[in-house]
């Protein structure tokens, strides 16, 4: 896009009154004493920053009619005009938005952990609002499991809010995104976070809500995911906590509940479904596991006679023959006359 019409978007996104298909027959046509005159901006040197600022600190701009602007997104009845971006937005195909308390129980913050643990390992793109509690949760789970993440903020990307959350923002836009459809500097305002809402559900398949009180920003997130056509999953917890009426009302109202992450997981594509059996196997090869175990599993992935599995493994005779029973009884490895063979 033209720096010259760049200008005009990022001059008439600052006004929320516009509607998205407005900017399109408004920037052929835009002047800045147009924009003067018809929209009151006296001084507009702040555009000018804005541009200089994006080049300097490696921001993109996505707007509306870009390839690169969300699919899911532009779906929405009021999908942002343009988006602010510092990182690259992931290109994987299932994104999920993860949301919840910012004053988490432990409770709350461990179901986080083993959701999106899994979330992660299935390429699955965890989208949070930066917040504290489960929001930081999600997106430091993602990360940690070499998931990708994409973060929407309520104010501008040269604003850091909430303070503490410096280092997470920048390791979220090396992996993943930092997004905001507001000016660089705009502070995070009260009433800008309903619309941050809206993007984070409008960017996802589906919202996870783990934590909620009855009059809580997950709530509104769920909403606008119902109004979008999105899936809303809840977690239940415990019923006279607080931070549970939302997530039951939500149930009592439709979303599916959550106990694990397969719940999601079946909801989001048929190819994410497994039998229970095979769940729990892959289960037991993740967790149970000694490293002995692991290392002898790996080199029965095709039948290994006894002496060939002693002498690849590098273990003693009585330590692989212990291994060998220990995974038998697991179910994993199978017993062909002198062969062993993975089962699973």
């Amino acid at each position: 896009m033209k720096e010259k019409d760049l200008f005009y978007w990022i001059a008439l996104n600052s006004i929320p009154s516009l509607h998205w298909h407005q900017f399109e027959t408004l920037v052929p046509i835009m002047t800045e004493k147009l924009l003067q005159e018809k929209f009151g901006m006296k001084d507009l040197t702040w555009v000018e920053e804005e541009l200089e600022i994006i080049q300097k600190e490696a921001i993109q701009i996505v707007t509306y009619q870009d390839a690169q602007y969300p699919f899911l997104l532009k779906q929405i009845s009021d999908p942002p005009p343009l988006l602010y971006v510092r990182g690259v937005l992931p290109k994987t195909q299932f994104f999920l938005a993860v949301v919840g308390a910012r004053r988490a129980s432990p409770y709350g913050l461990e179901v986080t952990e083993f959701l999106c643990r899994e979330f992660a390992k299935h390429d699955i793109t965890i989208v949070s609002g930066l917040a504290q509690g489960i929001d930081r949760k999600a997106h430091e789970t993602a990360l940690k499991h070499q998931g990708q993440t994409v973060a929407v903020l309520g104010n501008g990307l040269l604003v850091n809010y909430p303070s503490s959350h410096q280092k997470l923002q920048e390791k979220i836009a090396s992996c993943g995104a930092v997004i905001s459809e507001f000016p660089l500097k705009m502070p995070p305002l009260k009433h800008n976070f309903p619309r941050r809402n809206r993007i984070i559900s409008g960017l996802s398949q589906g919202v996870l809500v783990v934590e909620a009180s009855l009059r809580s920003g997950s709530l509104i997130t769920a909403r606008c995911a119902l109004e979008q056509g999105r899936d809303v999953f809840a977690v239940p917890g415990n019923i006279i906590a607080q931070a549970s009426q939302g997530t039951h009302k939500l149930i009592q109202q439709g979303a599916k509940l959550v106990v694990q992450p397969q719940d999601v997981l079946e909801e989001l594509h048929p190819s994410f479904v497994k039998t229970k059996e095979a769940l729990t196997e892959a289960d037991q090869v993740r967790h149970s596991l000694t490293k002995e175990e692991e290392r002898v599993l790996k080199l029965t992935q095709e039948a290994q006679e006894f002496e060939n599995l002693l002498i690849q493994s590098q273990c003693g005779y009585s330590q692989l023959s212990q291994t060998l029973l220990s995974l038998e009884l697991k179910g994993l490895v199978k017993r062909w006359g002198e062969s062993y063979q993975r089962s699973l």
